[in-house]
């Protein structure tokens, strides 16, 4: 989300592929990117998977479009955008983008800066050049304090001339200042994920005020933690630590009817959430087709078939790949590479793992899903 200088709100509706305009008072937006009725493209008028956007002070704006592997520059009142970062194939050169997730601005200088997700980077971009310079990480995917892992939401931080980078996988929120070659450590625990005050469970995004105090949004936690400027203890100051609500005042308490749930979408590998239990969540997913080889390097994976069949291949498996039917199920541990197939039609299963989990694992392509829908 974006905030101009009237309040007007600026939001990237990220399955939707569009970005919608919701003036100051209104609950009513208005799609000013991408295309009104959701439908996703490549096309320069159209967005796929938006995931962060910033606005000018004309009210132009810049969209990270995600699966498109680009950044794309969209005037105010414009039918279609241009492209002013990455080539929109994915690439680790300098003149591409994989999967970029956030960015932030130097308006002073009329720099943006990309959280190059795949890639385990972050990258500058000077007014009209396509191609960037790599201004952080690129030394792989790792918890080294030069390295990043998955960086996600990214700030500027024009009192230090440093980024303030949310390293997904790494649990952390680090700062590199500009120039430099490693990161020190903001918020979080490094490669360990908790709900305690001073640890955080995939974050997603980072903003500071005009104090420095630190906001992040602690999406595994399901929270909003405030952090004073230089400390490390945090105040949850939106959400439940760990939950998405506090149980013990719910009055409203209600079976689930699976097959209803199952009706309300028809999208293939893109699980929703039906419930949540003691940090893991019940995800319902439609598949079809091949999903592809991935492994999950800290959490189990509960496969349990309600409707139609499915595969599971496992790499090395001396008894061969797993065949389930209905009401059959099977538990993929952590670590081990597994590629889903339903080739003989729609195949409707119940996930049970982690909240952390990512259904791609740590692979990041079309199919990866970060941000799951309720139904």
């Amino acid at each position: 989300m974006a905030l101009d200088s009237s309040n007007t709100l600026y939001i990237a509706d990220r399955n939707n592929n569009r970005v919608q305009k919701v003036l100051m008072g209104s609950i009513i937006g208005t799609t000013i990117a991408g295309q009104s009725n959701g439908t996703g493209g490549s096309a320069l008028n159209c967005l796929n998977t938006p995931s962060d956007i910033d606005v000018d002070v004309n009210g132009n704006i810049y969209v990270v479009d995600t699966n498109n592997h680009r950044v794309v520059f969209w005037p105010t009142g414009s039918s279609s955008g241009t492209i002013v970062a990455g080539n929109g194939i994915s690439g680790s050169s300098n003149n591409q983008l994989d999967t970029p997730y956030g960015i932030a601005h130097d308006w002073s200088s009329n720099i943006f800066y990309i959280t190059d997700q795949n890639n385990h980077r972050v990258m500058r971009y000077f007014s009209n050049s396509t191609s960037g310079t790599v201004v952080a990480g690129n030394n792989g995917a790792g918890l080294g304090t030069t390295q990043l892992y998955y960086p996600l939401g990214i700030y500027f931080d024009s009192s230090s001339n440093s980024l303030l980078i949310v390293n997904w996988v790494g649990h952390n929120v680090v700062r590199w200042v500009l120039g430099t070659n490693s990161w020190t450590l903001v918020v979080g625990t490094t490669g360990a994920a908790g709900s305690t005050s001073t640890m955080l469970q995939s974050p997603f995004d980072v903003t500071c005020d005009s104090m420095n105090n630190v906001y992040v949004a602690d999406t595994g936690n399901h929270r909003i933690q405030f952090y004073l400027a230089g400390q490390s203890n945090g105040t949850t100051i939106a959400g439940v630590s760990g939950t998405m609500e506090n149980m013990s005042t719910v009055t409203n308490l209600s079976k689930v009817n699976i097959n209803e749930k199952a009706s309300l979408f028809s999208a293939h590998w893109t699980p929703k959430i039906i419930g949540e239990l003691n940090g893991q969540h019940v995800k319902l997913a439609k598949l079809l087709g091949e999903f592809g080889w991935h492994s999950h390097k800290d959490e189990d994976e509960l496969f349990l078939v309600i409707k139609g069949q499915v595969v599971i291949q496992l790499r090395n498996n001396q008894n061969g790949d797993i065949l389930l039917n209905e009401g059959e199920m099977f538990i993929v541990p952590r670590g081990v590479e597994h590629n889903p197939k339903a080739e003989n039609g729609e195949c409707t299963v119940l996930l049970f793992e982690p909240a952390s989990t990512v259904n791609t694992g740590d692979e990041r392509n079309d199919k990866t899903h970060l941000e799951l829908e309720h139904i």
